[in-house]
């Protein structure tokens, strides 16, 4: 198999303690890997579902022949397996693979895109006993070494992929499904930095998307195409550059507005709706 060109760290590490710069030291060092991008190392601690939900959205966006390597993981130091994934229709020229966890890191990804799936055997790889509390250092670090130069002997292909870990999905809405007179009920996975409160529907025709009503908890909330539409600390709902229908409130923070994360949302999708989101 042919080999990366780009490594990428997601962790829930932060920065503080320089646990990323050690990965980053032994990749560039042991495996002279020159181009390291990091992700993020702000995951909040053990946090399984933001981590899959920040790297199922980054995805699109990285350099072809892109290694992804993912530490949240609070299996650290028990039996729980690493897993190795090709991602097959990232964009167009656009070559990616992911080293994580089997916790459910990969199971929004999954529901994105189509994936080969691997299992490392690391054990063939690391030949001293490794630490119990950190094997970012110790495994992940070393193993993303050998993926990145083309070696895989060490990763046995899966007749099918694994068990799904997490509760939550994402649910995928294309230009024909817009004609539904039920509502689609999904709850809110992620907040950014704005307090803005992100639900699992997605749409992947997002520059057609039409959406006719929202509510939460029975109350309807505005469908709007911009922030700007809302009067000063309104709620409503817009999708948002991924694709994403999430809900805002204009100059505010629709997390500290109660909006937090699991809350139900239910969506009516119609072709007469007001258009939304319009994605260049």
């Amino acid at each position: 198999m042919a080999g990366y060109r780009v490594l990428a760290l997601l962790t829930d590490f932060g920065t503080h303690d320089g646990f990323p710069t050690i990965m980053e030291g032994i990749c560039r060092y042991y495996g002279q890997i020159s181009t390291v991008l990091h992700l993020t190392h702000e995951i909040c601690p053990q946090d399984i579902l933001e981590a899959a939900f920040l790297l199922q959205m980054q995805l699109p966006y990285l350099p072809p022949d892109t290694l992804v390597v993912v530490v949240v993981d609070p299996g650290v130091g028990t039996d729980r397996q690493i897993l190795y994934v090709e991602v097959q229709d990232c964009g167009v020229g656009r070559r990616v693979g992911i080293l994580a966890p089997d916790n459910g890191v990969l199971d929004l990804v999954a529901d994105r895109y189509s994936l080969r799936w691997f299992r490392i055997q690391w054990e063939r790889v690391i030949r001293q006993a490794p630490s119990a509390t950190f094997h970012g250092r110790d495994i992940f670090a070393p193993v993303a070494v050998r993926l990145f130069w083309g070696q895989t002997w060490f990763a046995q292909p899966c007749a099918s992929s694994p068990d799904r870990r997490l509760p939550y999905r994402i649910v995928k809405v294309r230009g024909e499904d817009v004609l539904q007179a039920q509502p689609i009920s999904v709850p809110i996975l992620y907040h950014d930095r704005f307090g803005n409160a992100i639900t699992g529907l997605w749409f992947a025709d997002a520059w057609i998307a039409r959406v006719g009503a929202v509510r939460v908890r029975g109350r309807s909330l505005p469908v709007v195409r911009t922030y700007g539409q809302l009067g000063r600390g309104e709620a409503g709902a817009l999708i948002n550059s991924e694709g994403f229908l999430e809900i805002a409130v204009r100059e505010g923070s629709a997390y500290e507005a109660g909006f937090r994360r699991f809350l139900p949302v239910e969506v009516f999708l119609a072709s007469d709706g007001k258009e939304m989101g319009r994605v260049p």
